[in-house]
């Protein structure tokens, strides 16, 4: 498995961490889960309730979302969305052999983000940054 410090570098490069501080996302991996998934085993069904965050350590995953299959390994991430709006799942995730991953819940990750307020302004501006990329790319197919 990766060591505790591996792990907080795979955090910094999932985009909505990157401006994160080293102490930010150290106190992120503390409150994480390290789970271990079964080959088969669907850890998140397309439209189910989102309510966590995953980062994959070791092992690969599918990702299958109407009817279009991608492969994840360690390092890559999915669920990010739950972490701020907890809606439905987009996608359905199965472990391809044996899988750890670290977890967030969405109710952890709020209260880490109410005693940060600067971790918190900082995932605002990435939100934005990304808001943004798609209402250019929106404007640039409508026109």
């Amino acid at each position: 498995m990766a060591s505790k410090q591996v792990a907080i570098e795979m955090l910094g490069h999932v985009p909505m961490l990157s401006e994160f501080s080293k102490r930010e996302l150290t106190r992120l991996w503390d409150g994480m889960k390290v789970v271990d998934h079964s080959d088969g085993h669907q850890i998140v069904g397309e439209g189910q309730s989102g309510v966590a965050f995953h980062l994959i350590l070791d092992g690969t995953v599918q990702v299958v979302r109407k009817s279009k299959k991608l492969t994840l390994g360690p390092g890559d991430f999915f669920g990010e969305m739950a972490l701020i709006d907890a809606g439905p799942r987009t996608a359905t995730v199965t472990a391809v052999g044996p899988v750890k991953t670290a977890s967030i819940s969405r109710s952890v990750f709020k209260s880490m983000m109410e005693a940060s307020p600067s971790a918190m302004w900082k995932l605002l501006v990435h939100t934005t940054q990304r808001l943004r990329d798609e209402q250019s790319i929106t404007a640039s197919l409508t026109s």
